[in-house]
């Protein structure tokens, strides 16, 4: 059935709301039943749609009867213009005997999406009539791209927000331990580095982590390595990163990839700046090519270099996450280029780092990824005697210990140790700085700052091949053999 109203059609099924709102009364166990398909917003009707809820709200209580739903609603403006208790017993001995529930609800469920579907062509000509001047062309786009991906998807907020009963919620836990530990089903993945798998364990759906560290830390060397890793695993990953070119970017991964035949073949590491100065042997082309041969055996890392505006960063991975279901790894190289459109005005660095970390924990929520997030940390560190990261170095980046699951820390000791040699005054300063310099080549130390599932673990030294800038578990060795990696 459709009615007309002032701007279209408007579909809707008044008769099969009364179907089951009817069979639901009639029959309390098929509450449950329709309400896997359905929620309130799905009903045209708006005194169907308060029916459907209080009948949901009364199920937890007991039994539902025309009779009790009409106690509890009879003060509705609705309810007594149709008729109060009569128009709920009306429904109550009019539903049928074994209705579809289910296909009902599916048939309601897609005449809502058809009504969303109508007022988003509404608001959109709307806003290009009379809306504001200074919403942009790629705004309003990103805008109605999510509306449409929340109706497509049904992730609408009113269905976000309902909550799920904790018996419901422990009965899917024990479906996916058996499903994980049955070996059908792959439930996180690892990250490569054996010292964050150890303290932290896999990488888990709707998990935000941080990496924090100075500039010149390795940070994007210690992210791609990850993302190789876990492509290796059957991940897909999209690394976002506007400060590098996608040359500076594939050379990274490349060197990874390459440096797993370097210690079994006894071959000489991939020169990452050779590589994307354009000077590479021809050697190093043919491994190269070598390494973009076994890339395709992997799950997809897509790399993009746009600029990062928070609002298209939401909308693109929602449209990514209807082409690519599943789990992925969304990597973000660093925080501090992320901006909000829609700032209020007069809000600082720090209110709008807030805002990025919330969301960005709301989005792996609700996309079912984990996204690591890179961060650039201030300079006080550099002040103090102790330079490796701690937890407060964190603050100025928003809420980031509140919404973070999982924060690492990072430095490579040996940038401080060639200050020393400079500022040595005289031999034997000297020599003790080169000392430890030379002791500090090639070591990167990380740490789990903050990890919600499990405790922390202070600094741990794994290494990095200054040539290629490949990170390894031990120095030489590659992160994590293939076969040892759980698919």
């Amino acid at each position: 059935m459709t009615a007309k109203a002032d701007t279209g059609y408007v579909p809707y099924d008044i008769d099969l709301e009364q179907a089951v709102l009817g069979a639901t009364l009639r029959d309390n166990d098929l509450i449950d039943t329709a309400s896997e398909v359905l929620g309130p917003e799905h009903f045209y009707d708006p005194l169907h749609a308060r029916m459907f809820e209080m009948i949901n709200y009364l199920r937890t209580e007991g039994s539902v009867t025309p009779k009790i739903l009409y106690a509890v609603m009879k003060n509705d403006p609705g309810v007594k213009e149709t008729g109060g208790l009569t128009y709920f017993e009306a429904l109550h001995g009019a539903a049928p005997s074994l209705p579809p529930i289910k296909e009902y609800g599916r048939i309601l469920k897609d005449l809502a999406a058809r009504r969303q579907l109508i007022k988003l062509g509404e608001e959109l000509i709307a806003a290009q009539a009379d809306g504001p001047q200074w919403e942009t062309t790629a705004a309003l786009t990103d805008r109605a791209a999510d509306m449409l991906g929340e109706i497509v998807d049904g992730t609408k907020a009113g269905e976000r927000r309902r909550p799920t009963n904790s018996v419901d919620a422990m009965h899917t836990l024990a479906q996916k331990i058996e499903a994980h530990q049955a070996g059908t089903d792959v439930h996180g993945y690892l990250t490569g580095i054996q010292f964050i798998d150890q303290h932290v364990g896999r990488m888990l759906p709707g998990d935000l982590w941080f990496d924090g560290a100075r500039p010149g830390m390795a940070k994007s060397q210690t992210a791609t390595n990850i993302a190789r890793n876990v492509a290796m695993q059957g991940m897909g990953v999209d690394y976002r990163c506007p400060e590098m070119t996608l040359d500076q970017l594939s050379a990274r991964i490349a060197c990874e990839v390459d440096y797993d035949r370097c210690e079994a073949e006894r071959l000489e590491p991939m020169p990452y700046r050779d590589l994307i100065q354009l000077r590479a042997k021809p050697e190093f082309v043919e491994r190269l090519i070598f390494a973009r041969m076994r890339v395709c055996d992997w799950a997809q890392i897509d790399l993009f270099t746009a600029s990062m505006v928070l609002e298209e960063i939401e909308a693109d991975s929602r449209r990514r996450a209807r082409k690519y279901p599943g789990h992925r790894l969304l990597i973000i190289d660093h925080l501090q280029l992320v901006t909000v459109r829609d700032l209020r005005r007069g809000a600082n660095r720090t209110e709008e780092q807030t805002i990025i970390t919330k969301r960005l924990k709301e989005l792996a929520k609700e996309l079912g990824w984990t996204i690591l997030v890179l961060s650039q940390l201030s300079r006080e560190i550099e002040s103090r005697d102790d330079k490796r990261p701690r937890m407060p170095d964190f603050r100025e980046g928003g809420s980031i210990e509140q919404d973070a699951d999982v924060v690492l820390g990072q430095v490579r000791l040996i940038r401080y140790a060639g200050e020393k040699i400079k500022q040595a005054k005289n031999e034997e300063q000297k020599a003790v700085a080169e000392a430890e310099y030379d002791k500090l080549l090639g070591v990167l130390s990380i740490a789990v700052l903050k990890n919600r599932a499990g405790g922390d673990a202070d600094y741990h030294d794994i290494f990095i091949d200054e040539k290629s800038s490949a990170i390894r578990n031990e120095r030489g060795a590659s992160v994590v053999l293939e076969a040892e990696l759980p698919f």
